[in-house]
């Protein structure tokens, strides 16, 4: 909107100008028709009046000359302004057009993009509960975007967009809770934590206890103990 303002102020300036003008030089005339002239107007004559009327003729001419030039200088502007404004105005709608149709685009990418994520990780979601694949400690986030045939970038960010946690986190999670489970039916009380913790999918007793201390707030033993009582 730069050119409209440059425009919009110079066309103020010239009109201030143009009724400046137009007043000084009337100014101008009135005064040139009181003009003392070099002799004295008491003896005036023919001659004297000649002289006068000239005089006059010639600053009404130039008045005229000077006042036709600003006129033409401010229809120059109006003719500028116009064509100004309404070369912003098209290239205005069509900026619009074109930022309307580029947010349509996004929408409808972004639509099915939504779609395609709520099926995947649906489909994720069936993978757990149905297969328990998280039971497989040599499960990586790799070999898991390879099974469900996407990117490993595009697995992770699903499963960060919908959980809010990272692959081994959201793995890990269903661990605990499968082997939660497992240490609360009577069918393992036989079996040692670390046998429950690798029939859960862990194949590492540090990180199953880290895992286990982070999600539950407590050690498995400190679990165990609580439910045997």
């Amino acid at each position: 909107m730069r050119p409209y303002i440059v425009i919009t102020l110079l066309f103020n300036i010239l009109l201030v100008f143009a009724v400046y003008e137009v007043d000084g030089n009337n100014k101008l005339s009135l005064r040139k028709n009181h003009i003392s002239l070099p002799f004295n107007c008491s003896s005036s004559n023919d001659s004297d009046t000649t002289y006068i009327q000239i005089f006059k003729e010639k600053e009404i001419k130039k008045l005229q000359i000077r006042i036709s030039r600003i006129y033409y200088l401010l229809g120059f502007v109006v003719i500028l302004f116009l064509i100004t404004s309404a070369i912003i105005f098209i290239r205005h709608n069509k900026k619009k057009k074109f930022q309307m149709n580029q947010l349509s685009t996004i929408s409808r990418c972004e639509k099915k993009q939504i779609s395609q994520d709520i099926e995947l990780f649906n489909a994720l979601q069936a993978l757990m509960y149905e297969e328990k694949i998280f039971k497989n400690y040599g499960i990586t986030l790799d070999s898991l975007a390879i099974r469900m045939n996407v990117s490993r970038n595009r697995l992770s960010h699903t499963i960060n967009n919908y959980t809010g946690k990272n692959f081994n986190q959201y793995i890990n999670e269903y661990r605990i809770k499968e082997i939660l489970k497992m240490m609360s039916e009577s069918n393992y009380k036989h079996m040692s934590i670390e046998e429950i913790a690798e029939q859960g999918g862990f194949n590492s007793r540090s990180s199953f206890y880290k895992a286990f201390k982070d999600i539950t707030g407590q050690t498995p033993s400190q679990f165990k103990s609580k439910t045997s009582s």
